[in-house]
């Protein structure tokens, strides 16, 4: 049971331990850092800025399930990143919260039983 407790926390601090991580808007960069799965926010050169997860990448555009949007069109360019010291830290005080809440519950179940044979 608390293993899966840990699962869920630990599952729950990837998502929340993420940044944008901002890149160079060239062609040559946005092929070699942005892949098919990413999350990216882009500001075109009209004033438009979008969110949305990268689902194919060809003929130098980056294309969303509802956005299109050509290289040559994009101002600023984020790439939604893992934080891993973030997660880490935040992983550990939460598991170790966990076993210290853990602990102690079990320590005044053991007194409770111990009061209940005096």
């Amino acid at each position: 049971m608390l293993k899966k407790i840990i699962a869920i926390l630990v599952t729950i601090c990837l998502y929340g331990c993420t940044t944008m991580g901002s890149l160079p808007a060239t062609p040559e960069q946005i092929t070699k850092s942005v892949k098919v799965g990413d999350v990216v926010n882009v500001k075109q050169k009209n004033g438009w800025e979008e969110k949305f997860k990268v689902t194919s990448i060809k003929n130098n555009t980056l294309y969303g399930a509802h956005d299109k949007v050509p290289f040559n069109q994009i101002q600023t360019l984020q790439k939604q990143q893992v934080s891993t010291g973030k997660t880490v830290l935040l992983s550990a005080g939460i598991a170790g919260g966990v076993v210290i809440l853990y602990l102690t519950l079990m320590g005044a179940a053991f007194m409770l039983a111990l009061t209940q044979i005096i």
